[in-house]
This record gives structure tokens, C-alpha cells and sequence, in this order.
């Protein structure tokens, strides 16, 4: 199942040009009126930006330890949550379960207020369908889309939505277990064999912390969705951008990165767009070609708009009693007597509890527990074949765009010094607090409107099955 419809248009676009698109859309988005839920209520493709291009890394000689940058393995890290969101077993969306009788194209203005205040773009279900043509995302599910693309981008959406903290605490099990707990093996243990322990890094500094954070992700209206079951007059909200969570890493000199797989579903589309070095065990080879995943580094934090704000941490790597869970082999977790599984979820749904700040369902500790399991074995498989040797040394990059998402984006101005310089003064003092996320839109409303754009018309597209 591809995760990301439509076509591919390849460009020159490089890693801060990219976040501009994904930042100026998510801040400069058009204002919408909002409708009052209860009441009744031909366009260009949507396309995959390619935003940079492979660079292999050279073999090294196995040694005691292997340190993986992470902008080399975070792909990897990406590919897990993918095959979390995916998970056929996990309980699957009403909403594929309904035929979407309104038209929640890209351009619809369709916004409703919950009665909590919260709002979100209207998604009206009808009768009930077959989940064959809601899983595949057919026009008897949504018959008014504007294409096929489209349709199967807001499937794709959904398909990603929920299950946030199952999802970033599983790939954070994941890690604990294959990676940070791993010990040298030498050739005399190993009949001839020797096996390195593996370490994370980032850029010289070795990864010294690392964990789930909680807070909220600035998230427009018309990104969030509301869903109205007229069948049932029952209100459904979409996922929530104040419940989200991700992973942060900390280096040995302190500073920290970010890694995002779950913004797929509030339309911040940046994608791994080609997910081929990373699906290479586990037979998921052909599960999908393209998988969200935002890392934010360095260079991004320092270069645009703060699109997360933090309110705790859970360190994963510096918790004893998830090590002690995630302590035996995989096989032997698969396999082993029922009462150390017992064990073993007990320890990490407390855990999940505890994030979470309340006392999780019996069906999202199913699905953590599913999920854990499942990105260890492809981690595992990963690191023992000593897959990451080969990764390259950054990811092929790409954005998964709507119709008319670029009409609005900055021109190309590179070489405009003086757009830049006021471009990094707002984001900057957005970053630190001096103005807020609505002063930030309004200031990049004004270079919009000092720089108009036009769209990009430059890329060669190509079919993406």
C-alpha cells in the first residue's frame, strides 16, 4: 500500500526550501468562517516534491562499536512508524467504513466549531460501505473528489491518523532493545563472527539520552478534521494536535533533535520519498514506497518556524524498568512463556500510562504491544544484517503536495538577502517566544504579499503507482 498517492515531480529544492513549503503552508493558510457542526452542510494533481538526492556511504570494517549518524538512520526510524500506522490489525477509521457524502476537497471551506471550541474541515458520513472500497479509497467511498489523488491522499490521512503514543512508544521500544542494549561480541563468542554494539550519534557527538516528548503541534483548522456520522447524528474529532507526542534525542554535548512520524495526518506532508534502502527485511519491500517522517535538526530549528511546543519529557534510554522488559531477544519474546509476556507489557503499559497522564484502554495496550513487537523484529533484522552500512548518508526527501499548495509559496530568493534576513527575524522571534504563532502568520502574510508567488512549474512529473 503506497502512503503518499500521486504523482512525482522532481526538483531542485533542498532541505530549508522544503521547510519553508511545509511551514509557510501550515502558517499562511487561508482563514476560513467556521460553520456550526449538526447543520446540512477539475483541479491539478497532487504531487511528491523530490527535495534532494542519495549519497552512499562507504563500507567500514565491523569494530567494537558502530556509531550511526542519525541523518543516515532516522529513515529507518520513519519506516517503523509507517508500518505502525499501516498495521492492518489495529482498529481501522469509521470513517473508511462510510461513504463521505460532503466534499472535503483541498480548497473546500467547510470548517465547523466542536462544542468544546475546537474546530476542524467538515467530513460528512453517509451509509455504511464495504471496507474493501474505503481501504482502497474507491469513488463509492468519495464520490465528489476532485481526482483520484486526492481521494487518495485523504484516505492516506486518515489511514495515519490516531494512535500516537502506541506508535512513538513502540519505535522507542524498538530502539531500546535493538540498539542501546546491544554489547561487542567478539569473533571467539561468536564461532569466528565478531559483532559490533551499535550507538546512535549525531554529526560527531554520540546520542547520550533519548525519549517521548508531549506537547502540541501548531496545527491550522483546516488541517484537523471533524467527522459527522449522519447515520448515528454522532460527532467524531480528529487526532488532536494538543495530545502529540514525538521523539527527542539528546547528544553528549547536549543538544537535542527531533524526530516526527505522525504529522502525516494533520496535512504536514514531508515525506521519506523513497523508502527503498530501508525495506529490505521483514518482506515489507513492497508495502510502501514513501513514508512521513520529520527530522528536526540543527539547521532546521535554527532556520524556521517552531512548530512544536514542548511540555514534558520521558526519557525511554534512562528508564531501568524498560530495560528490564525489553531485555530478552525478540525470538524469545515471540515465543516465550505467557507469564514473561505478561511481564513485559505490564512494565511498558504502566509506562504508557504514565505519558500519557492517564490510564490507557485495553485496546491501545494491545496495539503498543503489537507495535513494539513488530518494529523490533524489522530493527532487529536491520541491524544484524548490518543493513545501516549501506544507507545512504541522507534520505531522498520529498513533500506530498495538495492542488494549489504552492500558489502561495515564497518565490525563490535565494540570492535575496534582504527577504532572508526578514524571513529569520520572525521566525526567530517566534522561536523565542517574543511574538506568537498568529503574529508569525500575519508577518509572513506581509512577504507573501511584498513577494508574490508564482507556482513551480519547473519539475519533471513522474507516475508513482
Amino acid at each position: 500500500m503506497c502512503s503518499a498517492c500521486g504523482e512525482v515531480m522532481n526538483c531542485s529544492l533542498n532541505i530549508l526550501s522544503y521547510i519553508l513549503i511545509a511551514t509557510f503552508s501550515a502558517f499562511t493558510a487561508p482563514k476560513n468562517a467556521n460553520k456550526q457542526i449538526g447543520k446540512p452542510i477539475k483541479s491539478s494533481a497532487v504531487g511528491v516534491y523530490y527535495i534532494s538526492n542519495f549519497q552512499h556511504h562507504t563500507h567500514s570494517p565491523p569494530g567494537t562499536t558502530n556509531r550511526i549518524d542519525l541523518n543516515a538512520f532516522y529513515p529507518l526510524i520513519a519506516c517503523l512508524s509507517e508500518i505502525n500506522h499501516l498495521d492492518g490489525q489495529k482498529p481501522i477509521h469509521n470513517a473508511l467504513r462510510h461513504k463521505i457524502i460532503n466534499s472535503p476537497n483541498p480548497d473546500s471551506d467547510e470548517i465547523v466549531e466542536c462544542p468544546d471550541g475546537t474546530s476542524g474541515r467538515l467530513i460528512l458520513l453517509g451509509e455504511e460501505i464495504s471496507l474493501y472500497d474505503g481501504l482502497n479509497g474507491t469513488e463509492k467511498w468519495w464520490p465528489t473528489a476532485v481526482s483520484d489523488t486526492v481521494r487518495n491522499k485523504l484516505k492516506a490521512r486518515i489511514l495515519h491518523s490516531d494512535w500516537v503514543l502506541p506508535n512513538v512508544l513502540g519505535v522507542c521500544l524498538a530502539l531500546l532493545s535493538e540498539i542501546f542494549t546491544t554489547n561487542y561480541i567478539s569473533a571467539n563468542d561468536e564461532g569466528g563472527q565478531a559483532a559490533p554494539r551499535i550507538r546512535l550519534r549525531y554529526r560527531k557527538s554520540p546520542i547520550s539520552d533519548f525519549g517521548i516528548v508531549k506537547g502540541s503541534a501548531s496545527v491550522t483548522n483546516q488541517d484537523r478534521f471533524v467527522f459527522y456520522d449522519i447515520t448515528t447524528n454522532s460527532s467524531q474529532k480528529g487526532q488532536d494536535p494538543n495530545d502529540h507526542f514525538w521523539i527527542y534525542f539528546t547528544t553528549l554535548k547536549g543538544e537535542d533533535v527531533f524526530f516526527d512520524g505522525c504529522m502525516y495526518a494533520f496535512n504536514f506532508s514531508m515525506v521519506i520519498a523513497d523508502m527503498g534502502p530501508y525495506t529490505k527485511h521483514g518482506g515489507i519491500e513492497s508495502a510502501f514506497k514513501f513514508a512521513p517522517g520529520f527530522f528536526c535538526d540543527r539547521e532546521i530549528k535554527h532556520n524556521t518556524p517552531k512548530l512544536m511546543e514542548e511540555r514534558q519529557r520521558f526519557s525511554v534510554l534512562r528508564n531501568t524498568d524498560l530495560h528490564e522488559a525489553m531485555d530478552e531477544a525478540v525470538e524469545e519474546l515471540i515465543g516465550g512463556p505467557s507469564a514473561y509476556k505478561e511481564k513485559y507489557s505490564k512494565i511498558i503499559c504502566d509506562f504508557m500510562d504514565k505519558v500519557a497522564g492517564r490510564t490507557c484502554t485495553n485496546v491501545e495496550k494491545d496495539v503498543l504491544v503489537r507495535f513494539a513487537t513488530g518494529d523490533r523484529c524489522i530493527l532487529a533484522m536491520n541491524i544484524r544484517s548490518e543493513e545501516y552500512l549501506r544507507f545512504p548518508e541522507s534520505p531522498q526527501l520529498g513533500i506530498d503536495i495538495d492542488p494549489g499548495e504552492l500558489d502561495r509559496m515564497p518565490p525563490r530568493v535565494e540570492g535575496d538577502e534582504k527577504w532572508w534576513r526578514s524571513y529569520k527575524r520572525a521566525t526567530q522571534k517566534q522561536r523565542k517566544g517574543k511574538i506568537t504563532t498568529s503574529e508569525l502568520r500575519d508577518a509572513l502574510d506581509d512577504l507573501l504579499e511584498k513577494h508574490p508567488a508564482k507556482a513551480d512549474t519547473s519539475g519533471r512529473r513522474q507516475g508513482n503507482a
